[in-house]
């Protein structure tokens, strides 16, 4: 399907703390969002270890905070969080392991969390011809990166294409949520 999507942004920001790269080696594995082979549509229905009652996207999660309140909020909802910034991504399995402030000798979810995250540590339009049509009730897009010049028009992720794809994937009775500070 897709093989390549020209990415723009940065993949890895400052050097990621022992303690957080030791998550990215251990737990990031059991929460990985994987590609499908052979072409197949994601089965939403065996992402998760119990079944969830809807599913929501959220595209480009930054330091992860949204994404594992939302999570905590809504422990019935099967959460699908893509960034491909991998500081970000250290970031919020820290927010998962409950050691966001504080490094823990645990390498699992924190106690008080369900299994209801999974990740896909790059970008996420490689991963739109895999959802099946009508998937998400909702799909949010925090703050993408701006690009405000006209000569970066192209570089942006809210364009005629992804919306058509976004729309695509959004059930009858979705919502997508899109927050931003630029003009």
């Amino acid at each position: 399907m897709v093989d390549f999507i020209h990415f723009f942004g940065r993949r890895k920001g400052k050097a990621i703390r022992p303690s957080r790269q030791r998550l990215m080696e251990q737990l990031l594995p059991k929460i990985l969002l994987n590609r499908p082979k052979d072409e197949e549509q994601i089965q939403m229905n065996t992402l998760y270890s119990t079944p969830m009652q809807e599913y929501w996207l959220e595209v480009g999660f930054g330091g992860g905070e949204h994404l594992a309140q939302q999570s905590f909020r809504h422990q019935q909802v099967g959460f699908i969080g893509a960034e491909p910034f991998l500081n970000g991504v250290s970031s919020l399995l820290s927010h998962l392991n409950g050691s966001f402030s504080v490094p823990v000798a645990h390498t699992e979810l924190a106690p008080d969390r369900v299994d209801n995250v999974r990740i896909w540590p790059d970008d996420i339009r490689l991963m739109f011809p895999y959802f099946p049509d009508k998937t998400f009730q909702r799909i949010y897009v925090l703050y993408p990166d701006p690009w405000p010049k006209a000569r970066h028009a192209e570089r942006r992720f809210i364009n005629a294409r992804n919306i058509r794809d976004l729309y695509r994937m959004l059930a009858d009775d979705g919502t997508v949520f899109v927050a931003t500070d630029v003009k």
